[in-house]
């Protein structure tokens, strides 16, 4: 929806600048900022319905606001997005890691690389004949996922610096949004108290005169 010509308050039918109690809505922030810069794999329904599910939780009152939200939205995608990779990481580099354990367990290549084949694919049976080879070994699939971290510590630890940012920076959103909303609650309640005794002085005022 296109929210550049949308007015909130009087206006005459005449004359259509508008006037200063008329708040004019900014243009969809989609049109001014571009659209959101996803990866190759990210789906950017699941982009546009997690940004909904923010809209509807934080409420942004103005453009300020609706800033702050679409950077919470990208640093809290961000968050997501090294997750997945740490995870990706593990998933996609542990038959290497697996590989490079069965190399001090089994003395058989084919074996091994067969075994390796397996894991790949599901196979339980061999799933479960690498877990009896890591088990006798001491070990368990875990030193799997551990061979792989410290096979990958650079990628891990670049990762994880790119993940504290990107928390920190959210974090950091939500506290700019709560005290923006806490100093316009303090000014309005200001304004709102000190209407409130002018009208109790001019009540007081008109009081007196008829005493």
């Amino acid at each position: 929806m296109d929210t550049s010509s949308v007015t909130v308050g009087p206006t005459s039918q005449k004359d259509k600048t508008p006037r200063k109690d008329t708040v004019v809505l900014a243009p969809a922030l989609d049109s001014l900022l571009g659209p959101p810069a996803l990866l190759d794999g990210e789906d950017l329904n699941d982009y546009q319905a997690f940004h909904r599910r923010i809209l509807d939780v934080v409420q942004p009152k103005d453009i300020i606001e609706e800033l702050w939200v679409r950077d919470l939205v990208e640093r809290s995608w961000d968050v997501n997005r090294f997750r997945t990779w740490k995870s990706k990481i593990l998933a996609v580099c542990a038959p290497e890691a697996l590989e490079s354990l069965l190399y001090l367990i089994v003395t058989s290549r084919l074996e091994r690389e067969i075994l390796i084949r397996g894991w790949a694919s599901g196979d339980t049976a061999k799933i479960q004949t690498i877990k009896a080879y890591l088990k006798k070994a001491g070990l368990g699939v875990e030193a799997i996922a551990g061979r792989t971290f410290l096979s990958h510590v650079s990628e891990f630890d670049t990762i994880e610096k790119l993940l504290l940012q990107a928390e920190r920076r959210r974090d950091e959103v939500l506290r700019e949004i709560g005290r923006r909303r806490e100093s316009l609650a303090r000014q309005l309640d200001a304004a709102t108290t000190e209407i409130d005794e002018a009208e109790f002085s001019e009540v007081a005022a008109s009081a007196s005169v008829l005493l």
